[in-house]
């Protein structure tokens, strides 16, 4: 008897636990691949309205000759190519669908400025979040932005349409975003001038080769390199470099910004080169400091050679493709000394050939070079 009781308890939990579950409710289905990928776009394009917002407005007002405060499907692309990153059509289309347009298919670029650059620019979102949970709430706007009299979206927008509000997130789980452009654009010149150095000095300083730096060491070499930055603007490159929001600089990040050509697709070499398929560039894949380190590092070599070695990829590019396998993509660095250690390749080719396929476009790889 006490068997069959002891069955029946244990039969009866279970049914319950089962019923228990049933009734709980179910979690969002896994996010797909394209949705991912979507969400991704839509981040990077906060992020870059946020830190160019001056030049994206100017971008759309020149393209804007009748003042309608609209922009066409081709002109957002333009914009797109040049601050967040050349986009296939597939993803383009989907971009566009989650634009602020109007019943005549142009884009309302005062609402689409006020949207983005009014919030946080959001990380890539884990399976199961939607995305509007990922948005971020409003940052605080940058002095930068304001600007003087006249017709402009900043003004326009202060004046008419409000920013759409979402959820907060948690401020301590994010870094605040820091418009540095106008930081940077006056440091240009200086940086491309002492790069090598700067980057070996924060070499000596990182032990354990992780790509970043002590704040404060940043500090210090700004001192000694006499950098035309005062205190506060040196705040805002270490707030904007602080990506891991650990209290260390990222210096690789830093110096590709000066002298690698990741993202901008209009370099004035590049459009002299005559390049295989040069408006076809695929999209990279993930940029880390191990990335930034390895183009770094060979920068010199390639900018001395590169026109050989353009001829000697194009001869290998039978089919005139754009495209090289990797082992063909190998031997022509090795014929001109372009020597990568096997971990520095794997970095490159984890951004070249994000797709696994064998093949490594050529253009987009001296195009990092060349500005």
């Amino acid at each position: 008897m006490l068997l069959a009781w002891l069955l029946l308890d244990t039969f009866g939990k279970g049914k319950a636990a089962a019923e228990w579950a049933e009734k709980m409710p179910k979690g969002p289905p896994p996010i797909s691949p394209k949705e991912m990928a979507n969400q991704e776009v839509l981040a990077r394009l906060h992020k870059a309205v946020t830190f160019h917002y001056n030049t994206i407005a100017q971008e759309f007002e020149n393209f804007d000759t009748m003042q309608t405060n609209t922009a066409s499907r081709d002109e957002f692309r333009s914009i797109c190519t040049r601050h967040v990153q050349v986009l296939t059509d597939e993803q383009f289309d989907r971009l566009w669908d989650e634009m602020p347009v109007d019943t005549k298919g142009r884009l309302q670029y005062l609402d689409f400025l006020s949207s983005f650059s009014s919030e946080k620019a959001a990380p890539p979102p884990a399976p199961g979040d939607s995305a509007k949970a990922q948005r971020g709430c409003s940052v605080p706007e940058v002095s930068e932005r304001s600007r003087s009299a006249g017709s402009s979206p900043t003004r326009d927008l202060k004046a008419g349409s409000k920013p759409r509000s979402h959820p907060c997130t948690p401020a301590s789980t994010t870094p605040p975003l820091q418009n540095c452009e106008p930081i940077e654009n006056k440091l240009r010149k200086k940086i491309q001038g002492c790069w090598r150095e700067f980057l070996r000095e924060c070499q000596e300083r990182d032990a354990n080769k992780q790509g970043e730096i002590p704040a404060t060491e940043f500090q210090a070499l700004v001192e000694k390199f006499n950098l035309d930055v005062n205190r506060d603007e040196c705040r805002q490159l270490i707030v904007k470099y602080d990506l891991k929001n650990n209290g260390r600089f990222a210096y690789c990040n830093f110096i590709q910004s000066f002298v690698l050509l990741l993202n901008a697709k209009e370099a004035s070499l590049m459009q002299r080169m005559k390049l295989q398929n040069a408006n076809k560039m695929k999209e990279g894949g993930a940029e880390t400091s191990p990335f930034y380190s390895a183009l770094l590092r060979i920068q010199p070599q390639v900018v001395h050679c590169w026109r050989p070695v353009l001829r000697t990829l194009k001869a290998y590019d039978e089919g005139r493709t754009g495209l090289l396998s990797v082992a063909d993509f190998r031997k022509v660095l090795r014929q001109y000394s372009v020597n990568l250690s096997e971990e520095e390749f794997f970095h490159i080719l984890e951004y070249y050939d994000k797709t696994l396929s064998s093949k490594i476009s050529y253009n987009n790889f001296l195009q990092a070079f060349l500005q």
